[in-house]
């Protein structure tokens, strides 16, 4: 791996939301309440092969999001992360064939990829006022994915 792809790859997966998250917090936390809910990915916790980098930038935020989750909690803020394993959105059509999509839906024990709104509705829960105590979390959309 060549250092100025791990770089870009730190700056896109995890210093952009750092970046983000030392902007907005302290104003969440000045008004008493906010709510942070990271993007992360299945290959945080997972390895795949040429993939360390992404994998090191989404276990950085996965951190990030824990250490904002107890420095923010008694200042009304919540941080979390989804992690959604494969999606089947246009981006995995355009870079997959039917036959890779099957063999990709063949490895998740739901046997099929997520549908973008399985993934978005766990965003939208954590993002909403209802949430009052679930922080510091990595929940895995990825139909089990992170089971095997």
């Amino acid at each position: 791996m060549e250092i100025r792809n791990w770089d870009e790859t730190q700056m896109v997966n995890a210093t952009s939301s750092l970046l983000l998250i030392q902007h907005y917090a302290p104003k969440m936390a000045a008004r008493g309440y906010g709510r942070i809910v990271a993007i992360s990915s299945a290959y945080a916790s997972r390895a795949r092969f040429g993939r360390s980098a992404y994998s090191a930038s989404k276990a950085t935020l996965e951190a990030i999001v824990r250490s904002v989750a107890i420095e923010f909690a008694d200042k009304g803020v919540i941080a979390n992360c989804v992690s959604p394993g494969f999606a089947l959105t246009d981006l995995t059509r355009q870079n997959n064939n039917e036959s890779q999509i099957s063999d990709l839906a063949s490895k998740i024990p739901l046997k099929r990829l997520a549908d973008p709104s399985e993934i978005s509705y766990w965003v939208q829960a954590l993002a909403s006022i209802e949430n009052t105590y679930v922080t510091g979390q990595t929940i895995n959309v990825d139909g089990g994915m992170s089971c095997i």
